[in-house]
């Protein structure tokens, strides 16, 4: 039983199952057993992040068959998820909740009420999405808005901010082949992502910090560097003398 783990076999458990969890090819089974793991961790931090992550896989078409071990743990769930950045979250349990029970006027009252509040915060959730956009965090923001488009394909400003999000993430990857020329030491294609990256952002930190690094390591004496490649070279030039001469006496 999980709960008759050692903490430290039970936390290298949960590891291994958020791993398997990730894998496109996890069933219903492999995420309920992680959502176990983190009960029995007693780590609320750890089950709200699985079961928001089982929430986007079920958004994403997991098949679960939601019976008594699984409503017992959902409702936990939407115990802990109390951040206006979770409200999504809390309205897609509480169409779950609504369609095991149908005829629950209870369930269907709190359906609407969560509804309505998921509409007045789902803007927080968008602005919540430009902060982890800002900080480079561009898996998590796109998580947000995702969330905000299975509540409403047509919310108000979510388009732009898909593209603004495009734009971040193409950006994202001219910085790592400029990154990568740097550190390759190929000064004029590190400058050349980097005035790439200005073309879409003007006043772009990352591309701006590049180009200073690329002005700093031009100007920083070379004369150890040269030196050593001058001895190379001679050492070559040597060994082909050598080798001719050896040539010459066969």
């Amino acid at each position: 039983a999980l709960a008759q783990l050692p903490v430290d076999e039970l936390a290298e458990f949960y590891k291994l199952q958020s791993e398997i969890c990730s894998l496109g090819v996890a069933t219903a089974s492999d995420w309920l057993l992680l959502l176990q793991a983190s009960i029995a961790m007693s780590d609320s931090q750890k089950f709200a992040l699985s079961g928001q992550a089982f929430l986007d896989a079920v958004n994403r078409g997991l098949p679960v068959k939601i019976d008594e071990v699984w409503r017992s743990i959902l409702e936990k769930l939407d115990q802990v998820l109390v951040r206006d950045e979770q409200i999504l979250y809390r309205l897609q349990l509480a169409r779950i909740f609504a369609g095991l029970e149908p005829e629950s006027k209870e369930r269907q009252q709190q359906l609407a009420d969560i509804t309505l509040l998921a509409d007045a915060k789902a803007v927080k959730i968008l602005r919540f999405a430009e902060v982890e956009m800002a900080l480079g965090n561009l898996f998590s923001a796109r998580a947000c808005l995702d969330q905000v488009r299975s509540f409403d394909t047509n919310y108000s400003g979510l388009a732009e901010m898909y593209k603004q999000l495009e734009k971040s993430e193409q950006i994202d990857r001219i910085i790592v082949k400029a990154n990568d020329a740097l550190i390759g030491r190929n000064f004029d294609e590190a400058k050349r992502r980097a005035e790439e990256v200005f073309s879409i952002d003007p006043n772009n930190f990352f591309a701006r910090r590049i180009i200073e690094q690329v002005e700093e390591s031009q100007k920083r004496p070379t004369d150890g560097v040269r030196s050593e490649a001058d001895r190379v070279q001679l050492k070559i030039r040597r060994l082909e003398a050598e080798l001719r001469s050896d040539r010459k006496s066969v």
